[in-house]
Formats: structure tokens, sequence, C-alpha cells
């Protein structure tokens, strides 16, 4: 029998900065956001040009799988004012009793540069430690991000190697650095 979840509301990052689930109002900022050839570069599922459509279907797929689940796996990074800013998530990739995950994020262009993002992952990674039960997280980055890659760094995550091939993109292949964080 697995484990049962009781969906939580919100992570507290700071004063300024909290983790909720998406919602139907963060449409126009996921549109807005999205349109960014950067994410679209260092990210698998996220299409460019990035559509209404494309967010009706994250948003209807968010609380699918909450419902599913019993939690959310995708979560909102938001300003205090509920400014919808970036996405961080698990990937769910081993199953939901897996005592690991994958880890997963974006974070608009005004905001990068800020420490925010460095900040979120701390605060899901100690949520998925301490309330999911997770062991170890992993994230695998592209192989030219290495803003992301020093984030990851900063939140203690080790690299273990580069993965050859490892993603298939509109026909092309590309390599991801593998870096995980152990409890």
């Amino acid at each position: 029998m697995g484990i049962i979840y009781v969906a939580m509301e919100k992570l507290v990052i700071n004063d300024d900065l909290y983790l909720s689930a998406p919602i139907d109002a963060d449409k126009p900022a996921l549109v807005q956001y999205l349109n960014d050839e950067d994410i679209y570069r260092n990210t698998l599922r996220i299409p460019n040009p990035y559509t209404e459509k494309d967010a009706e279907d994250f948003l209807n797929q968010c609380r699918e799988r909450r419902k599913k689940y019993g939690r959310n796996l995708s979560w909102i990074i938001r300003r205090n004012n509920g400014e919808a800013i970036g996405c961080i998530g698990f990937q769910l990739n081993y199953g939901i009793d897996s005592h690991r995950d994958e880890l997963g994020y974006w974070m608009a262009k005004p905001y990068r540069g800020h420490g925010i993002m460095t900040k979120a992952i701390k605060r899901f990674c100690d949520y998925g430690f301490s309330y999911i039960g997770l062991i170890r997280i992993e994230a695998v980055v592209f192989e030219n991000n290495k803003a992301s890659e020093r984030i990851l760094q900063k939140n203690g995550f080790k690299h273990e190697g580069m993965m050859k091939k490892v993603y298939e993109k509109k026909g092309h292949y590309i390599d991801g650095q593998m870096y995980a964080l152990v409890k």
C-alpha cells in the first residue's frame, strides 16, 4: 500500500515568495513567459510557440495528476502578490511510491539572476525529503545550460556524469548532465 497524501496548498519560501498549485488565472503568465526561446531550448516538453491551448492543457494535466496522486506535482513559483513567475515540479518518472524523483523547473526571464530559483529549489527539495519521503532527487540539465548547473550546485546537488544522447527533441539528440541530491 502506498503513502496517502493530503494536498498541501502553499509552500512558503520567504516573505516575498511562495509555491502553490497552478490555477486558471495563471494562464496569461504561462503564455507570456513560456514564449521564451531560452526556456524552449532548455526544456524537453514545453512547446514553442506556447499557446493558450498549451496553457489550458498544462493546467488540466496538473488538476488530473493532483486528483490521481493526491498531491501537487507541479507548483507555480509566486511573488507574494500571487504573480506567477516560474514553475517547479517532480516528474514522477519512477512511480508515486519511489524513493527518488526527477526535478524540473523554469523561471521567467525578468526574474532570472536574482537567486529566486536557488531558493525555490532549496524549499522544494526540503518538501520532497520531509513530506514526500524522497531519498534521492535528480535533475538532468541540458548540455549547455550552465546557469541551471550553477543553481543545482548551490543547492548541494552533485554532478554524477554526462548522459550521452539521453533526450531526443525534434530529431536531434541532446546530452544531459546528471545531478543528484541525496538525503
